[in-house]
């Protein structure tokens, strides 16, 4: 019965752990990483300090709730008041900073852009520097990243580091305390490591070419170390994904795997394949993908898709079923066509047999598609825009689901944590079966609606024979022995060549789940 049941539930709360109003103003794609037995929340936010704008940071917390800014600040510096240029001991700027990053001394409040690094000792900020003068004084760099494609800024770890690129600025490193540069790093957008090897793809000069470190040295990169992907057929990769056998290159209309386990241009073990897809599939971000019920999941740009690891990406049968079925305020048609057409980014992620799919680019609060083991779904409304969803593996936090937020009433950032405890608003849902038709005129006897009982409510079961009037029974779901039941014989007695049912259920504060319709039909052949 669980198999292809039709579920509505009540909504899930979302508590609110870390907001902001000051500072930071917006947030990018958030992951958790861990290097060496400390889990970190690694996220790219945009800053307003001293008035600057447009300013994507990388941050961090270990709990959620208390974030800091990922900074360079090797050595000491000198500064003096009415100047911008600044000095440094112990540094080596020429490596690791950039222009348009921020610098500030540790000690004051003030931040200015950097306009020039114009040696290991020296910068030349935007503006003058005004304020006390500094001496020997500790100092931060925050780099700024762009919002790259897609999701933002990609971010990876290895060997105790994490590494983060955006295909604009030379990918950097974080060991858990200090920034620094890696600038033997290809400048690209993507990377994921996969077998020991750090890959990275979509370059400004090459955006649909995959290169690759030389074996667990990501500081390593070989000039040979490449493939270009069908570089002639228009389409530029739109991320990289590691499905644990193999990396599978996203491209905007079609999906490549690269297989192996040495990737020695010299000696090639390495395979690449064009994935079967889909005509009407547009890919913008790998971070759709989710392993879910033996299988994954992945939007599609029209759909919902599953790949089972094989050469071939199907159109998941349910999603037919899920565009457009249930109808009210909370369920509604046009917000999950919204949902599923906003090409910014689609996310997912799996945690206790829910499968949760989140958009970036559904603007203003937007719903959450949870889909159960057994098929069943609902959306989600909530009053926030929620993305970039993480699992805390270990510590206090563990198996805790975590989202980034913006709440458009107020236009505050933030990190909520969602607890999955259901509410008893009301739900007001409908949904409508596929036509069953048949080659003779058929006699329809009896229907049975087979269902979860519940305390209170009622189903409004439907039929509706050759696509004509719907005919509407109450079935009342308190009925019965049991958590499954089976409703009283249903009269259809109407003769015709196809039917189709829709049930519908009223606006009490009960959860509702269909496991079947049953009903017995008599050919009449001419």
């Amino acid at each position: 019965y669980d198999v292809g049941a039709v579920k509505a539930r009540g909504g899930m709360t979302f508590t609110a752990v870390s907001v902001t109003t000051g500072d930071l103003t917006g947030w990018g794609r958030m992951f958790v990483l861990t290097i060496g037995t400390t889990d970190y929340m690694v996220a790219c936010t945009q800053s307003t300090a001293s008035g600057i704008t447009g300013h994507q940071l990388p941050g961090y917390s270990t709990d959620g709730t208390t974030w800091t800014l990922m900074a360079y600040n090797t050595g000491t510096v000198s500064t003096t008041n009415g100047s911008a240029v600044v000095t440094g001991s112990g540094t080596a700027w020429t490596t690791h900073l950039r222009a348009n990053d921020l610098f500030r001394v540790d000690a004051q409040t003030q931040f200015r852009q950097i306009s020039t690094v114009d040696s290991d000792t020296q910068i030349t900020l935007t503006g003058n520097y005004l304020t006390t003068n500094a001496a020997g004084s500790a100092y931060s760099v925050y780099p700024r990243f762009s919002a790259g494609i897609g999701n933002g800024t990609s971010f990876e770890a290895m060997n105790s580091l994490i590494y983060m690129c955006d295909g604009v600025r030379r990918p950097g490193n974080w060991n858990g305390t200090v920034f620094a540069t890696t600038t033997a790093f290809p400048l690209s957008y993507f990377i994921k490591a996969f077998n020991n090897y750090m890959f990275a793809a979509n370059s400004t000069a090459n955006p649909t070419r995959v290169f690759w470190s030389t074996l667990a040295t990501p500081e390593t990169w070989p000039a040979s170390n490449f493939v270009d992907v069908n570089p002639d057929d228009g389409q530029i990769i739109t991320g990289l994904f590691n499905d644990g056998q193999s990396i599978l290159i996203i491209k905007k209309r079609s999906i490549y795997r690269l297989s192996g386990n040495i990737f020695d241009p010299a000696s090639p073990t390495y395979i690449l394949t064009k994935l079967f897809t889909p005509p009407e599939c547009v890919f913008n971000s790998a971070a759709s993908w989710a392993l879910f019920n033996g299988v994954w999941y992945l939007w599609g740009g029209s759909g919902i898709y599953v790949y089972d690891g094989g050469n071939t990406i199907t159109r998941l049968p349910s999603s037919d079923r899920l565009l457009g079925t249930f109808n009210s305020s909370v369920w509604a048609t046009a917000t999950f066509n919204t949902l599923e057409s906003a090409e910014g980014g689609q996310q997912a992620i799996t945690l206790n047999g829910k499968l949760w799919m989140f958009s970036t680019g559904f603007g203003g609060t937007g719903p959450v598609l949870i889909i159960e083991r057994n098929g069943s779904f609902w959306l989600q409304n909530t009053a926030r825009r929620i993305w970039s969803p993480v699992i805390f593996p270990s510590g206090n936090n563990y198996n805790n689901l975590w989202g980034l937020s913006h709440r458009t009433s107020d236009d505050v950032f933030g990190v909520v944590l969602m607890d999955q405890a259901a509410t008893t608003e009301a739900i007001s849902a409908s949904f409508t079966t596929r036509v069953f038709e048949y080659k003779n005129k058929q006699r329809f006897g009896l229907a049975y609606l087979h269902f979860r009982r519940r305390s209170t409510g009622t189903i409004t079961f439907g039929y509706a024979i050759d696509e004509g009037t719907t005919v509407n029974v109450t079935v009342d779901i308190t009925l019965g022995v049991g958590n499954r039941v089976k409703s009283i014989p249903i009269m259809i007695g109407s003769i015709g060549q196809s039917i189709q049912f829709i049930i519908s259920h009223d606006s009490d504060g009960e959860d509702f789940e269909i496991y079947g319709i049953e009903f017995n039909h008599q050919d009449l052949r001419q």
